[in-house]
């Protein structure tokens, strides 16, 4: 836990063979470190891990057709970005989605003279 001091375990680099200590942590420095492997080597094996740098793709904006990166994570930004359009299109395509702003009807005024 955060805050707790860093257990350490023994482990060996690569094929040097030589003793490193490692943290347990579940991170990726951690990790990487268990497996002998650097930390971008850790994340190439598993890119979707916590900590390790977000993977984008290749979309296209709008009918501009200019090739622009988008990230994956499922949020309006990414997702309106791999679908070329801005975050508020994608929220008035979609209102109900995480993220985007609650849209709420305006209060009725009733006349209690009629």
């Amino acid at each position: 836990y955060f805050g707790c001091p860093v257990v350490t375990e023994l482990a060996t680099l690569g094929n040097e063979g030589t003793a490193v200590s490692c943290c347990r942590a579940m991170i990726v420095s951690c990790l990487a470190c268990k497996e002998g492997i650097t930390k971008d080597e850790y994340c190439a094996k598993f890119p979707s891990y916590f900590g390790c740098p977000v993977v984008t793709e290749l979309a296209t904006l709008g009918n501009e057709g200019t090739a622009v990166s988008c990230c994956r994570a499922m949020i309006v930004s990414c997702l309106a970005c791999k679908e070329g359009i801005t975050k508020d299109e994608y929220c008035a395509k979609f209102p109900s989605f995480f993220g985007c702003p609650v849209v709420t009807e305006p209060a009725r005024v009733i006349d209690s003279h009629l």
